[in-house]
């Protein structure tokens, strides 16, 4: 087989290739064996028709699409490979006149991975951002422990207040009539954790357990629910409880039960020791991100649609995921934002362009500067996840990786780490430094 490539402008490629007799009848003979199985032809029993009675009773191309899917994937791989074509979506076919007899002449046009010129990479000029890490960064994560080790206690000594835990039971009309999601049983609220509409939670301060309370609330005019827009609505609140975080002391004991240090001060110092280190790594990504940024200013790239489309669409299955995981679907998540897939997808474009620019001037990059990653570094990475990932079996790891083309992945993105690196060694860089508050 040989590729001929009739043309290779403005990032689409034209090129034919030639599939010979001999290799179609194989192609034809896989397709018969994988579907002589579907055929009924009296005299024979199911599966056992030779192929040349199938035709005979179906005509004599009835595999011959199934063996043009046999073979086409093959040989448009091996055209791509050698005519050295990167594609970035699947390509259009024209296939003249099918013959068993004679050698088939297909036609593939495919849109081509835009090369972009780059800019002058070596004399970049970018903001580079300090987080400092404050004593209050410290005091911050030190309170979110305190919090998750604290013991919920009923309350049956006073009124409500702020801060507290109650469990209602609600009934909500407008109206006089009752609405969609108005109504709820057993229902835990956090008095100033802003979870209902505004003045809701304000009118269940100062009250007493079992006590039963009018709520008055008007809906905002920008409430996602349009039927329940600007609406002024009563709730019937019932408190069923009241309860309170208690805290425990912040003291050596109270260290020794939740770390492996034994005193206050040691605790605070590897606290900050941390915040210190995920700060130092957070401007690392932000220099490589300026940098990015810079070279984007000072390059010409374009910016395909289905390169585009295709990041986005990447974007919605991860959102899907993550929203599975907190138990809601995209669906729900939509309802509750006011927004539909093509409003949500249009917040996706700027941030997919940018994304989609990077990648390619990533790769123009790599080329640029001849960034090699050797199989020894590959398979210290692989080594790496493997262990991140508490796989004991290395070597059926490893062997996994490759045949799911895992080792690409890491391949490239090995390139790709060596090359922002280089792109942030030739930046200059202004300071600009900004208050930290850590909430790592």
């Amino acid at each position: 087989m040989s590729a001929v490539l009739v043309s290779n402008e403005n990032n689409k490629a034209i090129f034919t290739v030639e599939i010979g007799s001999e290799k179609f009848e194989e192609a034809i003979v896989k397709a018969y064996n994988k579907n002589k199985g579907r055929f009924n032809i009296p005299g024979f029993r199911k599966g056992k028709a030779p192929r040349k009675i199938i035709e005979k009773n179906y005509g004599e191309g009835v595999f011959y699409e199934e063996a043009l899917n046999i073979i086409l994937p093959e040989e448009y791989e091996k055209s791509l490979d050698e005519l050295k074509l990167e594609p970035i979506d699947a390509p259009t076919v024209d296939i003249d006149e099918i013959s068993k007899d004679s050698s088939i002449k297909v036609k593939f046009e495919v849109e081509l991975r835009p090369v972009p010129k780059l800019g002058d990479y070596k004399n970049l000029k970018a903001v580079k951002v300090e987080y400092n890490i404050t004593d209050e960064d410290v005091e911050n994560i030190i309170s979110k422990e305190r919090e998750k080790n604290a013991r919920i206690v009923p309350i049956e000594d006073r009124k409500s207040k702020e801060n507290d835990i109650l469990n209602i039971d609600y009934e909500g009309e407008i109206d006089g009539e009752k609405f969609e999601g108005g109504t709820a049983k057993a229902f835990d609220l956090v008095l100033g954790s802003k979870t209902f509409i505004p003045g809701f939670e304000e009118q269940l301060i100062g009250k007493d357990a079992n006590e039963e309370v009018e709520v008055n609330i008007k809906f905002p005019d920008s409430y996602f629910k349009s039927e329940l827009a600007g609406k002024d609505a009563v709730f019937k609140v019932k408190i069923n409880s009241i309860k309170e975080k208690n805290l425990p002391e912040f003291d050596d004991e109270f260290i020794k039960d939740i770390s492996e240090f034994d005193t206050v001060d040691e605790y605070k110092k590897d606290i900050k020791n941390k915040l210190e280190e995920n700060a130092k790594h957070r401007e690392e990504l932000d220099k490589e991100a300026a940098a990015m940024d810079a070279l984007i200013e000072v390059s010409e790239v374009e910016t395909p649609s289905v390169m585009v489309e295709d990041f986005i669409n990447n974007q919605l299955k991860d959102m899907e995921n993550r929203f599975k995981n907190m138990g809601l679907t995209m669906k729900q998540y939509l309802l509750m934002t006011g927004e539909n897939e093509t409003s949500l997808r249009e917040k996706l474009r700027e941030g997919a362009i940018k994304n989609v620019k990077s990648e390619l001037l990533t790769d123009a990059l790599i080329k640029a500067e001849n960034i090699e990653v050797s199989d020894e570094e590959v398979e210290a990475e692989m080594e790496k996840i493997a262990k991140e990932y508490k796989n004991t079996n290395l070597k059926v790891f490893k062997e996994e990786m490759k045949r799911t083309g895992g080792d690409k992945y890491i391949l490239n993105k090995l390139k790709s780490k060596k090359a922002f690196k280089q792109l942030v060694s030739y930046t200059e860089f202004s300071k600009e430094p900004v208050e930290e508050k850590a909430n790592n």
